[in-house]
């Protein structure tokens, strides 16, 4: 079994991407340009989308911005998108933003998980148990199995006995665990990239040596382990964006997305989010969806309506936003959860102590709308995984469209339709397919 490890040192507390207004800029650097897909870390102070046509390379960029970090080259698009520290006014530039560093607890780029985690830890107990209603394999914790019910994934799963095969799935977070028993086999380690360390092993670290955990320390692990319990054989692709105390660059997002696309991810789960709309991280988005890749994004966990971006931007039904759908949590009896947000949300799944991995071989009950968001995802990859929707951007707003389509009413007499369309209904969605 391949082993990976990482030597933790002091945390470091990355910065959030703010869009503003440019401002003169700063003496240039001569560092040149990294490669496309970012290998290394792109956190800089402006991030920039200047034109670019079919005779536009790598090399000739990194020569008109010197010091630049290309994230993303879209020539067909006629853009490119750069993380700089400085940059000269130029027409070529249609757009740039400012890279702003905030304290924690600002808003800023992190994990849209709950504060703390919800059920304390347990050890895992060598693999998962089968659950009532589900598939004769063992792909689940028989403690979920009230929430599978109520989104009828059981029945569901029975109609796909692909599982997920053939879909990978880009986890953007804050790595994963690696070493986590029920992670063998199931990961893309050819692709893999942590965006924080600047390696090739996005393993979920915590810095801490008292004993305790970092705040943000885990949560790729659980949001991965959801995705897992619903489609058991889907290809996981972990990159690593967050540090351990949950905070990001989107910079990083921008060059993680990049990254899945090239590697062939049909579907990528953003459980993180900001305040802030950054007009770079929505063209990557777009750029990804024209080529058929969907996203799932976690809406946030303020408990008012106050929703995240990207999920903000998600407009599935109403023809905006094509591509992404922005998740909210409920209750297992479909009632908002007191920590979702809502108004700009377009679905919901259950969010609340939901049964999931965490590092070091454990398991733990996790709550937030970042578990909500790759619950969806992996109902996503079963359908992708029994049609190969997918491949086209038309199929793929179409999935979107279905999944919102068949969604259960909710059942909250106070939020209603500031729900979204209702609660993921994994059966309603299949049978379309099946």
């Amino acid at each position: 079994m391949r082993l990976f490890v990482k030597h933790t040192g002091p945390l470091a507390v990355l910065t959030l991407l703010l869009a503003a207004c440019s401002s003169l800029p700063a003496p240039q650097s001569d560092q040149p340009a990294s490669r496309l897909g970012a290998q290394g870390s792109s956190s800089k102070g402006y991030l920039l989308q200047v034109k670019a046509t079919s005779a536009t390379t790598p090399a000739k960029l990194a020569a008109a911005y010197p010091g630049s970090t290309l994230l993303s080259l879209q020539s067909a698009q006629g853009y490119a998108l750069l993380a700089v520290d400085s940059y000269k006014p130029s027409s070529d530039i249609l757009s740039a933003e400012k890279n702003v560093k905030v304290k924690q607890g600002d808003a800023s780029v992190g994990a849209q998980g709950f504060t703390t985690w919800a059920g304390g830890f347990t050890a895992w107990a060598g693999g998962f148990t089968a659950w009532a209603g589900g598939t004769t394999t063992n792909t689940s914790f028989s403690e979920n199995s009230a929430i599978w019910n109520r989104i009828n994934l059981g029945s569901a799963q029975q109609l796909i006995p692909e599982l997920g095969k053939g879909v990978t799935i880009a986890v953007i977070d804050s790595g994963l665990d690696l070493n986590h028993p029920a992670f063998q086999g199931k990961l893309d380690l050819n692709n893999d990239y942590d965006y924080v360390d600047n390696d090739t092993v996005p393993q979920d670290v915590n810095p801490n040596t008292d004993g305790t955990y970092a705040s943000g320390y885990g949560h790729g692990t659980a949001v991965a382990g959801v995705i897992l319990q619903i489609a058991p054989n889907a290809t996981l692709l972990p990159l690593r964006v967050l540090s351990p105390d949950g905070s990001g660059d989107v910079s990083n997002v921008i060059s993680a997305i990049e990254r899945a696309t090239s590697a062939g991810a049909k579907i990528i789960n953003l459980s993180l989010g900001s305040m802030t709309d950054v007009r770079a991280l929505n063209t990557a988005i777009g750029s990804a969806a024209q080529k058929g890749v969907i996203f799932f994004s976690s809406t946030g966990n303020t408990g008012d309506t106050a929703v995240t971006y990207p999920a903000a931007n998600s407009m599935v039904l109403n023809n905006t936003g094509i591509g992404q759908i922005g998740v909210g949590s409920v209750s297992p009896v479909l009632l908002k959860s007191s920590f979702s947000t809502y108004g700009q949300v377009e679905m919901t799944a259950i969010g609340e102590n939901v049964k999931t991995l965490f590092p070091g071989g454990l398991t733990v009950r996790a709550s937030g709308t970042s578990f909500s968001a790759p619950m969806a995802a992996g109902v996503a990859a079963l359908v992708i995984s029994t049609s190969q929707t997918g491949f086209y951007p038309n199929q793929s707003t179409a999935l979107l469209k279905n999944m919102l389509n068949t969604a259960q009413p909710t059942l909250d007499p106070v939020y209603g339709q500031q729900l979204g369309s209702g609660t993921l209904n994994a059966l309603s969605l299949v049978k379309l397919y099946r």
